[in-house]
């Protein structure tokens, strides 16, 4: 499944203002290095593979431009955006199978997430430990520390950091984001603030973005 700061948050109701939703682009929409993103969103727990895809207009002239999810092997097979064919061209060029790379990436894909026999609370509670660690690990990045656990990220860890306030005080409380994340009040609201304003200011590009679009399209 896709990183947690990729999918889209549900709405939720704050008195007379709805939160805005996280972005549902890839990094490098994001940046706007549209030529590096391979339209894959995500891959989601079908059991017969199914990827969600990258909702940037740039993706429009893919046959799967105006879709929202695919079957893996699907998306494999017609994707035409540059990044998503220079990949499989590299994986023809060794002799792999798009039949055999869904297959791959799923059994991977099990391996790693065994949750099939775990409780509600335990799935909850693994969630929870892995946003902590993620946390731990972006803030002292961007703090300039040396990370407590090995853990990657495509996007500034303060950014990273800033999502998971958001997310644990959108799913516990506050003050339970605090207390899980060593926070302050004050910090926990200046970090939402930001995570909120950063969006807000994304989902304006997005916008503008797909109004250009239209206006061109019109000439």
């Amino acid at each position: 499944m896709a990183p947690w700061w990729r999918r889209i948050l549900k709405r939720e109701d704050s008195g007379d203002t709805e939160l805005p939703r996280l972005p549902s682009q890839t990094c490098a929409c994001v940046r706007e290095a549209h030529h590096d993103c391979g339209h894959v969103l995500g891959i989601v727990g079908a059991a017969e593979g199914e990827v969600t895809l990258c909702s940037c207009p740039c993706h429009e002239p893919c046959p799967l431009g105006q879709q929202r999810s695919a079957g893996h092997l699907d998306f494999m097979l017609t994707c035409t955006c540059p990044a998503h064919l220079t990949i499989r061209r590299n994986q023809e060029r060794v002799g792999l199978d798009p039949a055999e790379v869904v297959r791959l990436t799923q059994a991977r894909r099990q391996q790693r997430t065994p949750l099939g026999d775990l409780s509600d609370d335990q799935r909850q509670e693994l969630v929870k430990r892995g946003l902590i660690r993620v946390y731990q690990a972006a803030a002292a990045q961007a703090a300039g520390l040396p990370p407590p656990h090995d853990v990657t990220f495509d996007l500034p860890p303060q950014e990273i950091a800033q999502h998971i306030v958001l997310r644990m005080a959108l799913t516990y409380s506050d003050e339970e984001a605090a207390r899980l994340l060593g926070l302050t009040g004050a910090q926990v609201a200046s970090a939402k603030k930001a995570c909120l304003d950063r969006m807000e200011a994304d989902a304006r590009r997005q916008r503008t973005q797909r109004e250009t679009l239209r206006r061109r399209s019109r000439r």
